[in-house]
């Protein structure tokens, strides 16, 4: 019974440990993404930050709590009826679940962070090519595949450099008008998943034809 007991107490401080770190190293990322100064500073991107930290410390508080609730209820039951191997089995259900948390997490603040350096590549990008001595007449939006980006109706379009592109979600329908991919003029239906390039041209657009326009 003792020896069963002091397992037990063990099993728990290892269970924190674990905790406390990959908690800590959770907030270290999301930090690091935030104090990225290649990052715009703005108060979206800081809102989405703190978004993260604040649904994951609440997931990670509900599981940590559904865990000691677990071993509340264990001790009251009698902990002589419980087989050792029932311990070990349920703290490392637990500790995964807390794990899949942090790679989900962890995977979420990378994504984010690839997003924002493609919208910022795209603004350098636009703003670069109007301080050229010879800037091209034209701009084109340029669609990048992904499963969780609806702009594949526009790729192509082309405007001249100083007009706005005219952007449709192919899902919702939301218009926006943006002068870049990832422009934060648009909604976060046209901006929050797009990973679309810009490029330039001095080619004309096509003119779209009575039968198209009907």
């Amino acid at each position: 019974m003792q020896t069963i007991m002091q397992n037990k107490h063990t099993q728990i401080q290892r269970r924190q440990q674990i905790y406390k770190i990959n908690y800590q190293r959770l907030h270290y990322d999301a930090n690091k993404l935030l104090n990225n100064k290649n990052i715009r500073n703005n108060i979206h991107n800081t809102a989405e930050i703190n978004r993260i930290r604040r649904t994951t410390t609440q997931e990670l508080t509900d599981i940590h709590g559904q865990v000691l609730d677990n071993q509340i209820r264990q001790t009251r039951n009698g902990i002589q009826r419980i087989k050792p191997e029932s311990i070990i089995h349920d703290n490392m259900d637990h500790e995964k679940k807390i794990q899949d948390i942090l790679d989900k997490r962890k995977k979420y603040i990378h994504n984010t962070n690839k997003r924002l350096e493609k919208n910022k590549d795209n603004r350098v990008k636009w703003r670069g090519e109007r301080l050229k001595d010879t800037p091209a007449k034209y701009k084109v939006w340029k669609y990048t595949p992904n499963p969780r980006t609806r702009h594949a109706c526009n790729d192509g379009q082309t405007m001249e450099l100083e007009e706005k592109f005219i952007i449709q979600n192919c899902k919702t329908g939301q218009v926006d008008e943006m002068d870049y991919p990832g422009d934060w003029k648009g909604s976060l239906e046209n901006t929050i998943n797009c990973l679309c390039d810009l490029e330039f041209t001095n080619t004309p657009p096509t003119p779209i034809s009575e039968e198209d326009k009907e």
